[in-house]
């Protein structure tokens, strides 16, 4: 059955579903500080899994495919912070920077049903989401998630589609994924702006419908001009800048209202 006639059939399904998810149990705890220079991060960003200059799961510019893209063309370090500048690369349809760091192939967050590998739930995912902070000091970002999904009920091999669900622009201050509503152009999940536990529920309930997911990195992107911090994930908090740096404001995240989703 194609995807849209099988997801036409879901509609009402999330809302009407007996499973509950809470979030903010347990507020996250990071396990390090790492500091992330401009020896850290790549100037651009190969995604081909195939390929040997694939570095996807390294810091990089994603916004840029060009290795003759100089790096402090893209973004510059400051002390304790790093400042994106305008996108000027050979990708002219892209206004903003993307920062990011991706997962390794086999450490990548991971919903599916058990056929697939996964637990029948999106609880990997929620995980990354509650763990996930940054810290804005000047201007405006956006938190990304870059997605693959693939259709298990397709002829294999399973060929993922890709979508990134991202934030609304967060200006000065210290956020939480787990707190913010998001967007997917993609309309896998529902459509139109999300609050996470629409996201995690409409997740959940395509992998009830035999999709699968992979979470390939977390990332953000800044306008010209905008200064980041730190970005926190999965463990870590890492801290951009040339210097030794802590945050000015504390990361750990205030756990969220508890809130009712369809996801298990």
């Amino acid at each position: 059955m194609q995807k849209t006639a099988r997801l036409s059939l879901k509609v009402g399904l999330a809302a009407a579903s007996a499973f509950a998810l809470t979030f903010g149990a347990v507020a996250p705890a990071f396990a390090a500080d790492i500091p992330v220079g401009p020896g850290d991060v790549i100037n651009y960003e190969n995604g081909d899994e195939s390929s040997a200059g694939w570095n996807y799961d390294q810091w990089h510019i994603g916004s840029n495919y060009d290795p003759a893209f100089p790096l402090e063309s893209s973004v510059t370090f400051q002390e304790c912070t790093i400042t994106t500048l305008a996108q000027t690369s050979q990708n002219p349809g892209v206004s903003v920077v993307q920062v990011l760091k991706g997962f390794p192939i086999d450490g990548r967050p991971f919903a599916g049903l058990g056929a697939y590998g996964g637990d029948d739930t999106v609880a990997a995912v929620q995980a990354l989401i509650e763990s996930t902070s940054i810290i804005v000091i000047e201007g405006s970002v956006t938190l990304q998630l870059p997605i693959f999904e693939y259709d298990g009920l397709a002829p294999a091999p399973h060929t993922p589609a890709f979508t990134t669900v991202r934030t609304d622009l967060l200006g000065p201050g210290v956020y939480n994924l787990a707190d913010l509503s998001v967007t997917d152009s993609s309309g896998w999940f529902g459509g139109g702006t999300l609050t996470m536990a629409d996201f995690l529920g409409g997740m959940q309930s395509n992998v009830d419908d035999d999709f699968y997911y992979e979470i390939l990195g977390v990332g953000f992107t800044g306008s010209e001009g905008a200064v980041v911090e730190s970005l926190g994930f999965a463990g870590n908090t890492y801290h951009f800048g040339t210097g030794s740096c802590v945050p000015t404001t504390p990361v750990a995240p205030t756990p969220p209202t508890s809130v009712q989703t369809a996801a298990k």
